[in-house]
């Protein structure tokens, strides 16, 4: 090689050597710049996990409750801490996002695992039932008369037990029987039988003494007016407060029928006061057509039916079959509007035709009755019917509107039962439920019965109770007995001294051991101070102990009572004084 060859790889190879230990010396420095990519950010650091723990490893919960458990990572500098949960039994308790939710009796694992690594950890669950503490009737004894029916209204305490189940059952069933799912009394003959309705797991009980009588046999032939003939039920509305029985069929081979009460022409109809027994006879073939005007003003064709208006009347044991009616609104087959009447044991299969293109809250049709409503103390009662029948527009299988003022959640319509027809969608019970200044509307022990197993109603068991809450609490249409509105214009609390007036409701009572517990309810008065504390005692802890709610704990036999205070205002009490019975 040439002396010209090796001095030019010489500069090359000292250039290189250079440039590496220029290279090397700079890292040695530490170049700031040296954690950056390329485009000059900054690298982050991963960091691994190494374990996850829970806030607990044990918990004990009751079904309903819920708690959520907190997962810790390490290191806390974690790069990943994402965890996720699982339950090994969903069925006992499910998990969501750490929160534990007690689902029934049981023990379970709820385990955790982290997304980096899979690491886990994990807390068994206990979960336990809330037993039930007691069971109450609101009475001890009632009297009924054969062929009467009664619901029993019972508590059963706590509010939150697990399993509040009830087995009745009747001591005399020739004498009253008791339906096993709902509570409803059927007396049957004279006599007396004890109704005890029982906890499923037997530990608790009530019972409820019935007594039943007779009563008077309906004389038909002196009482009532006997209709057997066309001419004979159209008679019926010269005299609307009359009694009246069918002898039997009428067939009225589709004619127009007019409604009673309410004829076509009439300026004005009339209520219906009377009694309609049918007997277990029918109408056959009749298209009812009444005089009502609508609220739009449509004539002749508004509260239609057998009978348009019935106030404080009866209509009982009548069928109705191959009937129709078709109005602008307020058209049912039994009646358009029960007032505070009653309507038993009837059936009805045709056809409603409720057709009016507007609507009002109280225009829908019911295949049975349109407007169910109370007059004075009197409820409008519908009870054991059947309605089997085709329907159009704002038309329900049973009720258009129950208005039944009924704060007290005493039964109006029950044991009632709407077998649904396939080509209509809408076969509700009932349509507008919330009406004027009604806070509950009782519609109980009904039940929809697909058409393709249509059977006798006896043969269907009934039901529990359903009930319908304006939903804020709110009375929206509150009137002085006058009808004239109430407003309230006293003083207001910073301008007057409040002396809290409190009273419960009962004054005193009598249960048996085995009923475990009772609640008491105080209310406080006026408004101003209606939701103040108040202090529970008892006068003997041994006989009986109240906690801060009003619920009482039975512990023996003996006499004790129970106050009840208003903190702050020592002089506003209420007592009730309870005996408890040893029935052991």
């Amino acid at each position: 090689m040439s002396s010209k060859k090796w001095r030019r790889l010489g500069v090359i190879l000292t250039g290189c050597v250079l440039a590496a230990g220029l290279a090397f010396g700079m890292a040695a420095c530490g170049n700031p710049d040296d954690n950056k990519t390329n485009n000059g950010k900054e690298e982050e650091k991963t960091v691994s996990v190494t374990g996850v723990s829970l806030s607990q490893t044990t918990l004990e919960l009751q079904v309903g409750e819920s708690f959520t458990l907190e997962a810790t990572v390490s290191p806390s500098d974690a790069s990943n801490k994402r965890v996720s949960w699982k339950s090994e039994d969903s069925t006992i308790a499910s998990v969501t996002s750490g929160r534990v939710v007690a689902v029934s009796d049981g023990e379970t694992t709820i385990t955790a695992t982290t997304a980096d690594g899979g690491f886990t950890a994990s807390c068994e669950v206990t979960v336990t039932s809330i037993p039930v503490g007691g069971v109450l009737f609101d009475v001890s004894e009632i009297t009924l008369t054969v062929g009467d029916q009664q619901k029993l209204n019972v508590t059963v305490l706590p509010d939150n037990a697990t399993n509040k189940t009830l087995t009745w059952t009747s001591s005399e069933e020739s004498v009253a029987t008791i339906n096993e799912i709902s509570g409803m009394i059927t007396a049957m003959t004279e006599g007396t039988t004890k109704i005890t309705a029982t906890s499923a797991d037997g530990s608790r009980s009530a019972s409820c003494t019935v007594t039943v009588s007779a009563g008077t046999p309906i004389d038909y032939e002196k009482d009532y007016i006997a209709v057997s003939t066309v001419e004979d039920w159209l008679a019926i509305s010269n005299n609307l407060s009359g009694k009246y029985y069918l002898t039997n069929d009428i067939d009225f081979k589709d004619a127009l029928v007019p409604s009673i009460g309410f004829a076509p022409g009439q300026a004005e109809g009339g209520w219906f006061k009377g009694v309609i027994d049918g007997r277990g006879y029918a109408l056959l073939n009749a298209h009812f057509v009444s005089g009502g005007t609508s609220d739009a003003g449509v004539e002749n064709n508004s509260y239609s039916g057998m009978v348009s208006r019935v106030e404080n009347g009866t209509i009982r044991n009548i069928g109705l079959i191959n009937c129709s009616t078709e109005g602008e609104a307020y058209n049912g087959l039994i009646t358009a509007w029960n007032k505070g009447g009653l309507i038993e044991n009837c059936y009805v299969q045709g056809r409603v035709v409720n057709n009016n293109e507007w609507w009002d809250g109280w225009t829908l049709g019911g295949v049975l009755v349109n407007i169910n409503q109370n007059n004075g103390t009197n409820l409008g009662i519908i009870r054991n019917c059947v309605s089997w029948s085709q329907r159009d527009g704002l038309t329900y299988g049973l009720l258009g509107s129950n208005f039944t003022q009924n704060d007290a959640g005493v039964a109006c319509v029950y044991n009632n039962y709407v077998i649904q027809d396939a080509s209509i969608s809408d076969w509700a019970l009932c349509g507008e439920i919330n009406g004027n200044g009604v806070t509950y509307q009782p519609i109980v022990d009904c039940a929809y019965v697909p058409v393709n197993e249509a059977k006798l109603a006896s043969s269907y068991p009934m039901l529990n109770a359903y009930y319908w809450v304006i939903e804020d609490g709110h009375v929206p249409y509150l009137k002085n007995p006058d009808g004239t509105a109430r407003d309230y214009n006293g003083p207001e609390i910073n301008e007057a001294v409040i002396v809290p007036e409190i009273t419960l409701d009962k004054t005193s009572g009598e249960y048996e051991l085995s009923n475990g517990m009772a609640v008491l309810h105080a209310t406080v008065k006026p408004s101003q101070v209606a939701n103040a504390t108040l202090i529970w005692t008892s006068s003997d802890e041994k006989v009986a102990t109240v906690d801060q709610t009003g619920v009482i704990t039975f512990v023996g036999a003996g006499t004790v009572t129970i106050t009840v205070t208003v903190e702050g205002y020592e002089d506003s009490s209420a007592t009730c004084v309870i005996t408890i019975i040893d029935n052991v």
